[in-house]
């Protein structure tokens, strides 16, 4: 029993069908070719026909820039003729003069122009020319709304019955004034430039001059003609089909420095003469190829089916990713040519693959490059000691850093998507207003914000708003910056609290050296009389009034002269601890038994250098004004100690330098200070008690003493809660003592 070969089945069809198959495949492609071929001979001669309409257009602009540029100039040079200024300067006449007067003013002007002469007021001064009826120049320019386009200058061309004209205005102006208008208007009547460029086209082809505002106005250089009913597309060629019907090629361009366009059309059969004696011959050639293509495969289609299997299973196994497969080559005729271009194509794809996997690498790694950028730009964002925000253009927050969060007070997450003025509501009318700016305007702008934190202490930010614009180069989103200048603020307090205490100082160290000179005659003349006088006689207790009130006048002049550090100091190496010891059994007695104080002594405690009674005159002021400070007693509390100031400290706008420093301070539990108490409390005279009550210049003696000493004070106070002034007087080394 012979079993049939179902292989040997299917090649008596195929060898007959392979020859019809591949002329139906070569017609396909001779098809395709020609339909595409076609495309591309079209597009390319409409290009071809466009560059050249583009060329005469730009030629033809040129031209009229030219002449535009001509035009100005002649028309300028009559506006700032004197003899033109001097005519709107004279007196109206009941009639306009004789054109003959521009003739006169420049002799050598073209004559086929015509002009007319108005006053600001619109009284026509002067008139010539075959146009000096018509609207352009029986209208006067003065008239005109400022809104209007073209207000000076050359204007969009006009009609005047079958005319076309163009017009220039300019303004006559003397110094600053304006004292009239100078107008001038011309028939276009030449086409001679249109004729130069309607050369490079071909006589079927026109060149047009119409208005860029589209009032369908249009010329050719010698007359008026019909142009197109819209205005299109500039500087690129466009298919147009006119009242005619017979579809257009053309070019539309803007005249620069002019309210005019060109226009340049041709007919698009004309574009497109000649394209099609090169199809006809691609379509002979074609059908060549399609009866050799036939021939061959009848010839050859007997020895095709075995390469065709073994070229199947080829490309089944590169479809698996054997790019490495290839097929064997040994004949000699189209189908091995095929083998080999397979062979070929495997070879490319291998290395494409190759490649593309090189690529991807690469790719990759600079995909963990920019993420590694955008890391590092994220971990420099959130630790930047600056408060940054991106905002999109309705004012929300898209991103923040953490000195912002840690300024507004939520967390960074918490803003995203939220308003200005739901996250920051202190400072959020000023930013919003700010930012709205900003956006607006799309320039950069600075202000100044402040707000207060829980506990009644202000801080101080500059604010920053620049705008972040996209690729076509508008605002798409806002950045702000904060930048804390709290401190910066609280140096400049200090710096003119210094002037002012300065100022002070000096003053009253003046008056008080003055007065102290008086003092001394007082009370050396009342010294004398007291000695002359018998303690019996009337006068004596006068005289005695006399020398008690200048010892006290003298009291206060030294109190006035350690504010202002002009006394004379005899400074010693001190112990603070032993000073105190040895002061507070007078203290006690001074404060009263209403008030409970308490010494409490630093363990090793360094020396200082200073004059022993300025220091003694310092605790007691200080005991004093703490016991006034408690009317109804309480508790006083004297410490000293060392510290040590790594670097500069900033205490109750006072600026504690660095260094190695003893300190004595001095705690009451009384009725504290306001802040305009604090403002003014180390001045001269300055006193919260009634009249009568107190001189003013304790603290202040107290303040200037310590500024002698080379020492520092601050203070801790709340109204309610107590006060507490702390001394801080340098420490000196065993070698400097």
């Amino acid at each position: 029993m012979r079993i049939a070969n179902p292989v040997a089945g299917l090649l008596w069809p195929l060898e007959r069908k392979l020859p019809l198959l591949i002329a139906a495949l070569l017609c396909a492609i001779v098809g395709a070719f020609g339909y595409f071929a076609h495309e591309e001979l079209e597009n390319a001669f409409e290009t071809a026909a466009s560059a050249r309409l583009v060329a005469a257009a730009h030629r033809m602009s040129a031209l009229l820039v030219e002449s535009a540029a001509a035009v100005r100039s002649e028309g300028s040079t009559f506006a700032r003729d004197p003899a033109i200024v001097a005519m709107l300067m004279a007196e109206p006449r009941s009639a306009p003069p004789d054109g003959d007067v521009f003739r006169v003013v420049m002799p050598n002007a073209v004559r086929e122009t015509s002009r007319a002469l108005w006053t600001k007021d619109c009284r026509l001064v002067a008139t010539h020319g075959s146009l000096a009826h018509s609207p352009a120049l029986t209208t006067c320019p003065g008239a005109r709304p400022a809104a209007v386009p073209y207000r000076y200058g050359l204007q969009p061309l006009a009609s005047w019955g079958d005319s076309i004209m163009y017009v220039l205005i300019l303004p006559v102006v003397r110094a600053t004034d304006t004292l009239g208008f100078y107008v001038q208007a011309r028939v276009v009547g030449e086409g001679s430039s249109a004729r130069v460029v309607t050369g490079l086209l071909g006589e079927d082809s026109k060149m047009m001059l119409g208005n860029a505002a589209g009032e369908g106005v249009w010329t050719n250089l010698a007359g008026r003609v019909t142009g197109p009913s819209t205005l299109l597309q500039r500087d690129v060629a466009v298919h147009y089909v006119p009242a005619t019907g017979v579809q257009q090629l053309g070019v539309m361009l803007d005249v620069p420095a002019t309210p005019w366009v060109t226009w340049a059309e041709m007919p698009y059969d004309s574009a497109m003469e000649g394209l099609y004696q090169p199809l006809l011959n691609m379509a002979a050639f074609g059908l060549l190829c399609i009866a050799l293509g036939v021939f061959g495969a009848w010839l050859l289609s007997r020895h095709v089916t075995a390469p065709i299997a073994e070229l199947t299973r080829a490309e089944e196994d590169f479809a698996a990713g054997n790019y490495g497969r290839r097929v064997k080559t040994g004949r000699r005729d189209e189908l091995g040519g095929l083998l080999t271009a397979f062979n070929g194509m495997a070879e490319r794809v291998e290395a494409s693959n190759a490649e593309i996997n090189t690529a991807f690498t690469l790719m990759k790694e600079a995909h963990r490059d920019r993420q590694s950028a955008q890391l590092l730009l994220d971990e420099v964002l959130s630790q930047a000691p600056v408060g940054i925000a991106v905002f999109d253009e309705a004012m929300r927050f898209i991103r923040v850093n953490d000195a912002f969060s840690a300024l507004t007070g939520h967390p960074v997450a918490a803003h995203i998507g939220r308003a200005v003025g739901t996250m920051m509501p202190p400072m959020s009318p000023t930013t919003e207003s700010q930012l709205a700016h900003m956006l607006s305007s799309g320039s950069a702008t600075t202000n100044q914000l402040s707000s207060s934190t829980g506990v009644g202490a202000k801080r101080y930010w500059t604010g920053s708003y620049f705008p972040v614009r996209g690729p076509a180069g508008d605002v798409t989103r806002a950045c702000a910056i904060l930048v804390d200048i709290t401190a910066h603020r609280e140096l400049e307090a200090q710096f003119l609290h210094a002037q002012k205490m300065d100022a002070v100082g000096r003053l009253a160290g003046g008056v008080a050296h003055d007065f102290n000179n008086l003092l001394t005659i007082i009370t050396s003349y009342s010294e004398m009389a007291l000695q002359s006088l018998p303690p019996e006689e009337e006068l004596y207790g006068d005289m005695k009034e006399i020398h008690l009130a200048a010892e006290r006048a003298a009291r206060l002049t030294r109190q006035l002269l350690a504010f202002s550090r002009k006394q004379v100091l005899t400074p010693q190496v001190l112990n603070l601890n032993h000073l105190a010891a040895e002061m507070e059994s007078m203290l006690r007695r001074l404060i009263g038994d209403d008030v409970t104080l308490v010494f409490e002594s630093g363990a090793e405690q360094g020396s200082v250098r200073a004059d022993a009674g300025q220091i003694e005159q310092v605790i007691m002021n200080l005991a004093v004004n703490a016991r006034d400070a408690m009317p109804d007693g309480g508790r006083l509390v004297m410490r000293t100690a060392d510290a040590l100031m790594a670097t500069d400290q900033v205490m109750d706008s006072v600026t504690i330098r660095a260094g190695e420093y003893v300190t004595l301070s001095v705690s009451d539990t009384g009725v504290g200070m306001s802040d305009e108490t604090r403002a003014h409390l180390f001045e001269p005279f300055y006193t919260t008690k009634g009249s009568g009550l107190g001189t003013g210049l304790g603290l202040s003696t107290v303040y200037g003493i310590v500024k002698q000493s080379g020492g520092e004070i601050a203070i801790e106070t709340e109204l309610g809660r107590g006060s507490t002034f702390v001394v801080y007087l340098p420490r000196i080394s065993c070698d400097d003592a």
